[in-house]
């Protein structure tokens, strides 16, 4: 019989497990989570820990891999603002080596409202650093624009001498729509074959809208999500002040990845998305 902590329990869903807080043997048993070790002593009633005060103190997350589940300190994402800059780090170390290939796509909002002031200007700054900052991590950078539809103008690579080239064909489309649904396929398309750990960013300034005739624009990207989910892809989501905040929190992997910042700041929140990335072996 396989046995799942709490912690374990909750990350994976429910899904069929048998867990040792619903047994009614022994009194008394002792038993290892299959996931991440953890000694656990089964209760009639239930389970405590055998190593409380250790395991108790060690914030942790489950994360998986095309070879299983490993375990790591949990990360957690700081995030300070003041009137001029942004800032996201950090905190905590994987307790397990880094992975050995990252891949990352930054999917950029170029639709109508995009055009307003000077957000496409800051949007390819932030882009510029966050994609240079990206490979200096160890990653493969990619980046798509959507409006209507969504198009790859960099396939993950490690070169930063291709950076430029695309950012020229970064641009805001006047009349275009905000297709989510759209970048997330396109990326998904793009990484669900490699092997390593993979990332979408997305960055927009308002909700998901399409012309009539494509499919409702808010199942549809919910939809595109889980399904990039499932195939072991992490999404980050930065959104302006004029985003659906609770919608962008239900993209992204964590509610602590879904990030909401200031237009004035869309540079600066593009380009410290990079810290919320995990080092990869350059």
């Amino acid at each position: 019989m396989t046995f799942y902590c709490d912690y374990c329990k909750n990350i994976r869903n429910g899904k069929d497990f048998q867990y040792a807080s619903e047994l009614s043997g022994e009194l008394t048993t002792k038993a290892t989570c299959e996931v991440c070790g953890l000694i656990i002593i089964l209760r009639r009633s239930g389970y405590n820990y055998k190593n409380k005060e250790n395991f108790s103190k060690m914030q942790r997350q489950i994360v998986k891999t095309s070879q299983g589940f490993k375990i790591t300190k949990k990360e957690e994402s700081n995030i300070s603002i003041s009137n001029n800059a942004i800032h996201i780090q950090r905190t905590g170390k994987p307790i397990e080596k880094r992975y050995n290939a990252g891949y990352v796509f930054l999917l950029i909002d170029c639709s109508g409202s995009m055009c307003d002031g000077n957000k496409m200007s800051q949007a390819k700054d932030g882009a510029r650093k966050f994609l240079k900052d990206s490979i200096l991590k160890g990653y493969s950078a990619g980046l798509i624009k959507f409006d209507t539809i969504a198009s790859t103008i960099m396939e993950p690579q490690r070169g930063q001498e291709y950076i430029e080239s695309a950012l020229s064909n970064l641009y805001a489309n006047q009349y275009g729509w905000t297709n989510m649904a759209d970048a997330i396929k396109e990326a998904e398309k793009n990484l669900i074959s490699r092997a390593g750990y993979k990332v979408i960013v997305l960055v927009t300034d308002g909700q998901p809208a399409v012309p009539q005739g494509y499919p409702e624009p808010y199942g549809a990207t919910l939809e595109a999500a889980e399904s990039a989910k499932r195939n072991e892809i992490e999404i980050i989501t930065i959104g302006t002040e004029y985003a659906d905040s609770a919608f962008l929190d239900r993209l992204a992997t964590r509610k602590d990845l879904s990030i909401i910042i200031s237009t004035v700041n869309l540079s600066k929140g593009i380009e410290s998305a990079s810290n919320l990335l995990m080092i990869c072996d350059k």
